[in-house]
C-alpha cells in the first residue's frame, strides 16, 4: 500500500508549521513589548501634564498673598478710627500674612523630604496650619474642626494638609454659587478616616457621577476646572487610602485609611 502521506511531505509540513507559529510568536512579542513602549511614553505624557496643572493650581494660593494684603490695607484704613489703631492693625495683618505666606509657601514649594515623612499626627498642630490657611480665604465661612478620634496609624502630614486644603477651598467655591448666610464647613477627625462636609447645595448629580470615576477633570462651569479634586484622589491614592463623594444635607468628601 503507498502511504496517503509521505514522509518527506510530513516533514515539510511540520516545519512550515513549526516556522509560522515561531514568527507568529516572534511578531506579537515584538508588537507587544512596542505598544507597551508606546504605551509608557503615553502615561509620562498625562503625567506631566496632570503634574504640570497640579503645579500651577497650587501656585494660585501663593499669588493671592498680595490680594490678601490689598484687601486687609483697604478694610484697615476704612475702620481705622485713627492712625495708631491704623498702625496697630497693619502690624497685625503683616504678622498673619507672614505666617499664610510661610504656609502657602510650603504647601506650594515643599522641600524633598515633605513626600517621605510619616508619623502619627498632631491634630492640634494640623488644626492651627489649616487655620491659618483658611483665616483670609474663608473669613466668611464658619470652620469647625471636630476632633473626635486621633488617627491612629503614621500619616504624610504634608499630603494630608494639601488634601485637606484643596476639599475645604472647593466646599467654598460652591458656597459662591448659593445664597446660605450660615455658611459652614466642618472637618471631623477620626482613628480611620477624615469627613469634609459643608451645610451647601451639595453636589449636583452629574458632578457627583464624575467625582467618583476616574475622571481627571469635573467641570470647567461648576466650581472650576476639578483639578483641586484631581489632587485630592492623586494624594490619597498615594497614601494607600480611598475617597469618596456623596450628599448628605451638603457636600461630603469622605477620606479612609487602611
Amino acid at each position: 500500500t503507498v502511504p496517503l502521506i509521505d514522509e518527506k511531505f510530513r516533514y515539510d509540513a511540520i516545519m512550515a508549521v513549526f516556522i509560522i507559529s515561531l514568527g507568529s510568536l516572534f511578531g506579537h512579542t515584538f508588537i507587544t513589548l512596542k505598544r507597551q513602549e508606546k504605551d509608557e511614553a503615553y502615561r509620562k505624557f498625562l503625567d506631566i501634564g496632570k503634574y504640570s496643572s497640579f503645579l500651577f493650581h497650587d501656585f494660585k494660593g501663593l499669588l493671592t498673598t498680595p490680594i490678601f494684603y490689598a484687601d486687609m490695607l483697604q478694610e484697615t484704613i476704612k475702620s481705622g478710627k485713627d492712625s495708631s489703631d491704623v498702625i496697630a492693625k497693619l502690624n497685625e495683618d503683616l504678622s498673619f500674612l507672614q505666617e499664610y505666606s510661610k504656609e502657602i509657601m510650603k504647601l506650594t514649594l515643599p522641600d524633598s523630604n515633605a513626600y517621605q515623612q510619616k508619623e502619627i499626627l498632631n491634630i492640634d498642630q494640623i488644626e492651627k496650619t489649616l487655620r491659618i490657611l483658611f483665616r483670609k480665604p474663608l473669613q466668611n465661612i464658619q470652620l469647625e474642626i471636630d476632633k473626635k478620634e486621633n488617627l491612629v496609624q503614621p500619616l504624610n502630614s504634608f499630603k494630608l494638609v494639601k488634601i485637606l486644603y484643596n476639599a475645604t477651598m472647593n466646599s467654598a467655591e460652591n458656597f459662591k454659587t448659593i445664597s446660605n448666610k450660615d455658611q459652614k464647613i466642618v472637618i471631623t477627625f477620626n482613628k480611620d478616616s477624615i469627613l469634609i462636609s459643608d451645610n451647601g447645595s451639595g453636589f449636583p448629580p452629574s458632578i457627583l457621577k464624575k467625582l467618583n470615576s476616574e475622571d481627571v477633570t469635573v467641570s470647567t462651569k461648576i466650581g472650576g476646572s476639578g483639578i483641586g479634586t484631581a489632587i485630592i484622589k492623586d494624594l490619597v491614592k498615594n497614601m494607600d487610602g480611598k475617597v469618596r463623594f456623596y450628599n448628605n444635607q451638603g457636600a461630603v468628601v469622605e477620606i479612609l485609611f487602611n
